[in-house]
């Protein structure tokens, strides 16, 4: 087994990320600034869509997910010794397609391994970081890029952990202040991600990647597939439960969800049944009253059932009433159903 070489220390890696993090602040808050205001766009085209015409939705997901790849790409290629904040924006929209396909894979792939035990998941989602780094660092793509993220990582998993999670912290700490949180923590993120950069020019100082070989790319492919399906059961099983509690916080459900959810519950009243209160079979029924007028016998039990539904006729009352309820009640009822 090949001995793999001692990582720097923190203190030296934080040294050396917080120099590059000066130099670059205002290029850093620029490209934020941009990416902010792209991401603002995209949701409220998103909001918009959703209500002139559902599907069109698609076009503002799509977006945001390219702004997402072009921000990374940005942040990476801004890192480097010589730039020009034009080329970084245009190289960078050249790259996020390709970003953004490896962020999916590298995303399904982490979740597949959560619905696995998690641990899995941990593991991969840990291993998988630096893969949008190989994209723009050594041109590599899908697949491939993944496997040189896990070849750099294996190993030295624990080390790596440990490193990452320490950088972490200001990130997290920033992000939790009031009414600027939003900015600091941007720029706190782009420190951790120069850190993570720095950390990933180090570990690949080992060799050049190699080829990915087809047990390689079969054992993400594997781990992607199960995070897709795993995802898609996911929301088909919650999306029913979420518009249910939104039926019951008594919220607007989109009509085209409408159809997603689960009926209504029926009211207490019907649920309850009341044949004790039934009026005697032998009781008479009386003479059907006129049109959305209920018979008199009838009226204290149809008001249990019928409660603001009297503007609808009696058709509509009578398909509330259970069974073997109010059977006095039923002839007269289809009698005005008949007559509404």
């Amino acid at each position: 087994m090949t001995t793999r070489a001692s990582l720097p220390s923190f203190s030296a890696i934080f040294d050396q990320s917080f120099a590059a993090f000066k130099e670059r602040f205002w290029i850093f808050l620029v490209l934020w600034l941009i990416s902010g205001v792209a991401y603002a766009v995209s949701g409220a085209l998103g909001a918009l869509a959703l209500k002139v015409f559902a599907p069109l939705v698609i076009i503002p997901i799509l977006a945001g997910l390219w702004v997402s790849g072009w921000t990374l790409a940005a942040q990476i290629m801004a890192s480097r010794e010589q730039i020009d904040l034009g080329d970084v924006i245009l190289e960078a929209a050249a790259k996020a397609h390709t970003l953004v396909w490896v962020e999916i894979l590298e995303a399904a792939a982490a979740i597949g391994g959560l619905f696995l035990l998690i641990v899995p998941g941990v593991y991969l989602g840990l291993s998988l970081t630096f893969a949008p780094f190989a994209v723009i660092e050594e041109g590599l793509t899908g697949f491939d890029a993944l496997d040189r993220s896990h070849e750099l990582v294996a190993g030295r998993w624990w080390s790596v952990a440990t490193l990452l999670f320490f950088a972490m912290v200001p990130s997290m700490l920033l992000g939790k202040i009031p009414w600027a949180g939003w900015l600091l923590g941007s720029l706190a993120y782009s420190f951790l991600f120069l850190f993570a950069l720095k950390l990933y020019r180090c570990l690949k100082l080992e060799g050049p990647p190699v080829e990915t070989t087809f047990s390689s790319k079969l054992f993400f492919g594997m781990f992607a597939l199960v995070g897709c399906v795993g995802s898609a059961a996911a929301v088909a099983a919650g999306t029913p439960l979420v518009l249910s509690e939104m039926r019951r916080q008594k919220m607007e459900i989109p009509s085209y969800l409408e159809r997603f959810a689960p009926p209504p519950a029926p009211p207490p009243e019907i649920v309850a049944p009341l044949a004790a209160e039934a009026p005697a079979p032998s009781a008479p029924v009386p003479a059907a009253a006129p049109a959305l007028d209920y018979p008199e016998a009838c009226k204290a039990e149809l008001a249990m059932f019928c409660e603001g539904r009297a503007d609808k006729g009696a058709a509509a009352c009578l398909a509330l009433v259970p069974d073997g309820l109010l059977a006095p009640c039923k002839d007269a009822l289809a009698r005005l159903g008949a007559a509404n």
